[in-house]
């Protein structure tokens, strides 16, 4: 299958110019996320979209240089430090 475009996201942390991992492509989109799951007294902790009326799981695209287990850490602080 033939990439026909890359995709980045440049975000700006610390000064450092950061782009996620993915790809678009004739068939659809890819974007590589890393996820969390986070369970407490045997519930899970989701995000609802309220357009879509569906849950997920927090997370977000995983950025150049960074491991998915990282991106899983920092999208589950950034999601549940808004909502505090």
């Amino acid at each position: 299958m033939e990439i026909t475009e890359f995709f980045k996201k440049k975000e700006h942390r610390s000064g450092d110019k950061m782009c996620n991992i993915g790809f678009v492509t004739e068939a659809g989109r890819f974007r590589f996320r890393g996820v969390g799951i986070v369970i407490k007294d045997g519930k899970a902790l989701m995000v609802h979209d309220e357009k879509r009326k569906y849950y997920y799981a927090i997370g977000g695209a995983v950025k150049i240089g960074e491991t998915s287990s990282d991106a899983a850490i920092r999208e589950v602080y950034e999601e549940v430090r808004k909502r505090r």
